[in-house]
């Protein structure tokens, strides 16, 4: 129970100080992240493969 409290309240930490203090350049980023997976078919069969295949290398390991 402990180590569960411990990393909920610590992410939520982390995010409140993303959006108290960097909400701008975090949006700004993420956009330009978002357009840039949309922008080619290419590009968003990139962003789908690796987030396929970056959890399944994480449990092989």
């Amino acid at each position: 129970f402990t180590v569960v409290l411990v990393e909920m309240l610590s992410v939520g930490f982390v995010s409140a100080l993303i959006l108290i203090f960097f909400f701008s350049n975090y949006q700004r980023w993420m956009l330009s992240v978002v357009n840039w997976i949309v922008e080619s078919n290419r590009n968003l069969a990139v962003f789908m493969f690796t987030i396929f295949a970056i959890p399944i290398i994480l449990l092989l390991i």
